[in-house]
């Protein structure tokens, strides 16, 4: 089975896939939202003529009706989705999890190399935050500073399954995968954070 995946690559490669679609969405919403301003960012506007309010009719006001109002603004999301896949099951391989401790530490290396110069607190409050008055620099104050984030390990399966999804051989054992992906309200955190953001606007 040479194009075999373990299963968890298979759910992964296609949760992604679908997170990716939900974003060129959004980015593709952002464009048509910012035709609608000019380069300085003033809103482009319709100029209508209406008679002004509590005088003679032939008194009018000229009045600028953004665009954006006029038109239709909804965003589209993925609200559930469901895929089915014909696999071939193969063998049952040794997992992350199978090795001692330092080799599943050792998988958050990407992480720390993607973000570098950045440790994380145990509560998940990044140490690069502007510290409040009067407490120490997490920067500066490298005896107190909080374990890196390589520290934590993540928790693995010792055994995994393997799925073939390209060339199956006819007498294999065959099984069919169902993903039910569902679109769930955002968390408390972010309805706070947007709320606070829509305070600026």
């Amino acid at each position: 089975m040479a194009d075999a995946v373990a299963l968890h690559q298979l759910v992964g490669a296609v949760a992604g896939a679908i997170v990716d679609a939900q974003a060129l969405v959004e980015q593709r919403f952002i464009q048509q939202v910012s035709g609608y301003f000019d380069g300085e960012g003033k809103p482009l506007c319709l100029a209508i003529k209406m008679p002004r309010p509590g005088s003679a009719s032939s008194d009018e006001m000229q009045i600028g009706l953004p665009l954006l109002s006029l038109a239709e603004s909804s965003m589209l999301a993925i609200k559930d989705l469901r895929i089915d896949l014909d696999v071939e099951l193969g063998s049952v391989i040794d997992g992350p999890g199978a090795g001692p401790p330092a080799t599943a530490a050792a998988d958050l290396a990407p992480l720390a190399a993607a973000a570098p110069g950045h440790s994380f607190r145990s509560n998940g409050a990044p140490i690069d935050i502007p510290s409040r008055p009067g407490e120490p620099d997490p920067a500066g104050d490298t005896a107190s500073a909080p374990p890196p984030l390589a520290a934590a390990a993540p928790v693995h399966p010792e055994k995994q399954p393997t799925l073939s999804v390209g060339t199956t051989s006819p007498s294999g054992p065959k099984a069919r995968l169902s993903i039910n992906v569902a679109a769930k309200p955002p968390s408390e955190a972010m309805q706070r954070l947007m709320t606070q953001l829509n305070k600026l606007v």
